[in-house]
């Protein structure tokens, strides 16, 4: 099963902090305390969690999905599915008159 560090962030500022355990999810990832590399996150998919916290359970750091900088391939690939070659999500349309 593939791990992925978290990064290590001293404040929450203003985002939904989880405090774990969390309960394995059913995806093929895990997600590693950015101290002390305990799991933070188990089970979960690539692509699931968000812009929340998580604080570690074994030693209280607050965590926070790392960008990947060199993602693995089967990402990169599945995101070209998804967005085509330029790896962006498309931009809604904008309709007549909206803001």
């Amino acid at each position: 099963m593939p791990s992925h560090k978290l990064k290590k962030i001293a404040h929450a500022e203003d985002r939904v902090t989880f405090d774990g355990p969390i309960a394995p999810g059913t995806g093929d990832h895990d997600y590693l305390c950015g101290h002390c590399t305990a799991v933070v996150l188990e089970s979960v998919h690539l692509r699931q969690p968000s812009a929340a916290v998580f604080q570690c359970p074994q030693c209280g750091a607050l965590n926070v999905v790392a960008q990947l900088d060199n993602p693995p391939d089967e990402v990169v690939e599945r995101l070209t599915r998804w967005y085509g070659d330029s790896l962006s999500p498309p931009l809604p349309e904008r309709r007549k008159g909206a803001r």
